[in-house]
């Protein structure tokens, strides 16, 4: 796990429609499930491809649910130390949300807030890395994202946490990306997106978008959009590949890229 210090090791999402999540992945990605006991009263299903497990579904918690929160995806960066990384992150201005949680089959870790309002997860696991990362396997989680509001100020955030150097990236005359790359040049495959205004405006908190990799876009999305998805944006095949967003059927956010 060396190696994977401060990229994406799992991804997992909280949701209302655990059931229709499910049926949407298996038939979209090729995911098989399996149920393991997270408390008396509930499940943890894990999602498995080519015998590798991939990701994970969890019900929302009801205290969300009550607050008017939606269901979301939780991100989760591999950190040598735990305790050593949440001192870090809080001296850097984030929160602690959940202290700490463990899974035999993932290890230990903490779910924080950014210090401008994006949820990730840090993970301290022995476990092989369950999402390869220099591969373009299909069904995976190839790419992930920050749109936020000040992609300068969060990348610097996060450079700080996980030790990345951080290089940018000009889109446009008036937009400016940003890539974090190791400290011996490997390219983490994250990056930080400025947030569009309409979500600036609606007073939407930044937040991580994972891009899973597929193998045809247009087949993808239509099968989504059949069971339930709304396709939001996409876009020509630029540098990384063809990408799309999707709100899934509870709302969730998604990203498809064609590689």
């Amino acid at each position: 796990m060396k190696d994977r210090i401060g990229t994406v090791v799992w991804s997992e999402l909280q949701t209302t429609q655990i059931e229709k999540i499910k049926n949407l992945w298996s038939d979209i990605l090729g995911y098989k499930w399996k149920a393991l006991p997270l408390q008396k009263t509930i499940d943890y299903h894990m999602a498995t491809i080519r015998n590798k497990q991939v990701y994970g579904l969890v019900q929302l918690p009801h205290t969300i649910q009550k607050a008017g929160g939606n269901p979301f995806h939780l991100y989760f960066f591999a950190v040598a130390n735990l305790k050593e990384s949440k001192k870090r992150a809080l001296s850097l201005g984030a929160k602690i949300i959940v202290d700490e949680i463990s899974l035999k089959t993932l290890g230990r870790w903490s779910i924080l807030i950014d210090p401008f309002g994006a949820a990730f997860c840090i993970i301290e696991t022995e476990a092989k890395p369950m999402i390869p990362f220099a591969s373009k396997a299909k069904s995976i989680f190839w790419w992930h994202e920050l749109i936020c509001k000040d992609p300068a100020k969060s990348s610097f955030f996060y450079s700080k946490l996980f030790d990345w150097n951080i290089s940018e990236l000009k889109v446009s005359p008036t937009e400016t990306h940003y890539l974090s790359e190791s400290k011996e040049g490997k390219l983490m495959r994250t990056s930080f997106r400025p947030m569009v205004p309409q979500l600036k405006e609606a007073s939407i908190p930044d937040f991580w978008l994972g891009f899973l990799s597929v193998k045809d876009m247009d087949k993808a999305c239509k099968k989504a959009i059949e069971q339930g998805a709304t396709l939001l944006s996409e876009t020509d095949k630029n540098t990384q590949g063809r990408y799309a967003w999707l709100s899934l059927p509870d709302k969730s956010l998604i990203g498809f890229i064609e590689t």
